[in-house]
């Protein structure tokens, strides 16, 4: 079987991680599997860039000989490019790759779409993918189903066409409101083929299935993202303190997230006033940003720059006693699942998809967006209390076997697959 998926990125954030690891696990179960990203950072073999002027590279290797071929190739680069520019000066989503039809080139059996935002897809070549594959769009956010925004908050402009946007500088930021006629074209787009959806949460697909996607939607179904549990899992914390140079005896608080502290997802200053109320010494290592160190009270913030080795980061998961996730809207983030995975309980904001991953007060607690009071309860419960956090944090693990094991993702992305292909 021929699967050929689609990203953003080969390596990078929540989304990229996800497609990477289902690669890697597809390859491992003797599937044909390809990966096509926007742009490639890392080096495998079965991963391909979608340049975005193939026919430059064309016209200078098989058609060099005829400089009117060079001059044609480039022209029509140049006039994409244009029409691209216009586009985003208008607030309207840039759909001028050439490349993106390249994919067809592939004949597969499923292309899985992953994210399609970030500058590098045409969205107009999926009826051509739909008449020849099965396309699996596989959701990590609300992008598709609305006309701007990655997330929507309390917005529901998506569910009856958009216009009128409340925030053009929500990401993906735009320059002019045409949210409302990227929304029609969407659905213009979504109208023509038929496809299926999956979602890692039931929160998404609730959304789905009253958006423009609902239409020609053949199936949905709620597949929850998986982590390595090869490496992601339960260790010593007095191993893992001694390898990253931390005080065996303080306490320690561990978030985990890119610009921390600007991120519109993450609502940073919840984290630190409830830190900071606290009546004893804490220690909170924010992972994903580097900056220099703040003291305030008893709590000191230790920034940590984003870290690639997955074996590092699980040692700083399981050196920490809670893993705390202040999301302001969040799908269904990795970071939670790894913290799990490592034995760890979690402290996270009741958004998104969070409910579906932490089960509250087994695996940890959920808490009101915002509620700094009700977050400083619940860090001091489990800082306070050892055994509490032995037994969330083995609880943790067990559900983070059971059900977010990246192995038995991909698997049951394969097994609907093969459905398809039959």
């Amino acid at each position: 079987m021929k699967i050929l998926q689609v990203n953003t990125y080969d390596l990078g954030g929540g989304a990229a991680a996800v497609g990477r690891g289902l690669h890697v696990n597809y390859r491992r179960m003797g599937e044909d599997a390809r990966l096509a990203v926007g742009r490639m950072y890392g080096s495998d073999p079965d991963t391909f860039q979608l340049d975005p002027f193939p026919e430059a590279e064309l016209s200078k290797s098989l058609l060099s000989r005829t400089e009117r071929a060079r001059r044609l190739a480039h022209r029509a680069f140049r006039a994409d490019t244009y029409r691209n520019a216009w586009r985003r000066s208008r607030g309207r989503d840039v759909l001028h790759y050439r490349a993106t039809w390249r994919i067809l080139d592939e004949e597969p059996d499923v292309v899985q779409c992953h994210n399609l935002h970030g500058h590098y897809f045409d969205l107009k070549a999926l009826p051509k993918m739909g008449e020849q594959s099965s396309v699996v769009l596989t959701l990590h956010d609300c992008w598709l189903l609305g006309g701007h925004c990655a997330h929507s908050f309390g917005c529901e402009g998506w569910r009856t066409g958009c216009g009128n946007c409340p925030d053009i500088r929500a990401q993906i930021p735009i320059r002019r409101d045409g949210s409302g006629a990227n929304h029609a074209e969407r659905r213009e787009v979504f109208s023509q083929f038929d496809y299926r959806v999956a979602t890692p949460c039931r929160w998404l697909m609730d959304k789905v299935e009253g958006s423009l996607l609902a239409d020609r939607m053949l199936e949905g179904r709620v597949i929850p993202n998986g982590v390595d549990l090869s490496i992601f899992n339960p260790g010593s914390r007095s191993e893992a303190r001694a390898r990253l140079g931390l005080d065996q005896d303080s306490r320690i608080v561990l978030h985990a997230g890119a610009y921390a502290r600007t991120s519109p997802w993450r609502d940073y200053g919840l984290m630190e006033r409830a830190l900071e109320e606290l009546d004893r010494d804490v220690t909170l290592l924010c992972v994903g940003e580097a900056s220099e160190p703040i003291r305030r009270g008893g709590l000191e913030v230790r920034f940590v720059p984003p870290v690639s080795d997955r074996e590092r980061m699980a040692d700083l998961y399981r050196a920490a006693d809670v893993y705390v996730h202040p999301a302001v809207q969040d799908t269904f983030p990795t970071t939670v699942l790894e913290a799990m995975a490592c034995g760890v309980p979690v402290v996270a904001t009741s958004v998104g998809g969070i409910p579906e991953q932490v089960d509250d007060g087994r695996t940890g607690y959920l808490v009101p967006a915002g509620d700094a009071a009700t977050m400083r309860d619940r860090l001091s419960e489990l800082l306070e209390n050892g055994k509490l956090r032995q037994r969330m944090g083995a609880r943790a693990a067990e559900v983070a076997s059971e059900r977010f094991d990246a192995v038995k993702q991909a698997k049951a992305y394969v097994d609907w697959f093969q459905e398809l292909t039959r």
